[in-house]
């Protein structure tokens, strides 16, 4: 069975503020930004960049072991989105998280395998750009995008 993580990058934070609960969707942050996938597609760029690393996972998962497959709905293996309780959840940490960045943005993570091979978007997507694009297209499995605030 293929894996899948998702992870959120608070760009230039040292620190972040996560929600006590957040349901069914599992939170940990790492300072420095370590991936919980091995090996990582994006490890070089979250070392690069720097900031507060936030894993999104099943609350399911135990040890060292952490995967995204009961909060996401996939819809191929090269697109998902989250499932429908959890997406306000989501978009909300990302705000969040862009609040808690000293640059005013995050890196938004997926890796899977089996699936897309990797791709740093050339564009950055407003919060609500990411948020439109996920819930009408679903996002891209194994991309890199750069997520700035609402202007």
């Amino acid at each position: 069975m293929a894996t899948a993580s998702i992870e959120l990058l608070s760009v230039g934070a040292t620190q972040v503020s996560l929600p006590e609960s957040a349901g069914p969707l599992c939170l940990d942050a790492s300072f420095p930004p370590i991936s919980d996938r091995s090996p990582s597609l994006w490890q070089s760029h979250i070392t690069a960049t720097g900031g507060v690393l936030v894993h999104l996972f099943d609350c399911a998962c135990s040890g060292d072991r952490r995967w995204a497959y009961e909060i996401l709905d996939e819809i191929n293996w090269t697109t998902f989105r989250f499932k429908s309780h959890l997406t306000s959840s989501v978009f909300d940490l990302c705000q969040s998280l862009i609040a808690d960045s000293s640059v005013g943005k995050l890196w938004f993570y997926s890796d899977a395998q089996l699936s897309n091979p990797p791709l740093v978007l050339a564009k950055s997507m407003s919060l609500s750009e990411l948020r439109s694009h996920h819930d009408e297209e679903g996002i891209r499995f194994n991309s890199a995008i750069e997520v700035v605030a609402n202007t």
